[in-house]
């Protein structure tokens, strides 16, 4: 089987809705698995792949804890340098913590 998963592959939203069951089922997944007639083998590997997509996804999300950045604009620059514009400076610490 491929490791690069199709979004249009009709066994993906199979698999994540015999897993979403299994989720949702009173005991374990070996009980669930001999119940519906799934192979452990194939529901494990599947339930494997279809995480490791997801986590792959959220690690692109930008974290949930941020620091406060405070910005102070002074009437003189230091040495004589431009002041630092606050947009900037803003998309410049998104941009840090993984952001665009």
């Amino acid at each position: 089987m491929q490791d690069n998963l199709n979004k249009k592959d009709p066994r993906i939203n199979y698999w994540r809705d015999v897993i979403a069951r299994a989720k949702r089922h009173p005991v374990s997944c070996h009980a669930f698995c001999v119940e519906e007639g799934i192979p452990q083998a194939s529901f494990y590997n599947w339930r494997d792949k279809l995480s490791k997509v997801a986590v792959s996804k959220s690690s692109l999300r930008l974290p949930t804890v941020f620091a406060e950045v405070k910005v102070e604009e002074r009437l003189q620059p230091i040495n004589q340098r431009m002041p630092i514009d606050s947009k900037w400076l803003a998309d410049f610490v998104l941009h840090l913590h993984g952001g665009t």
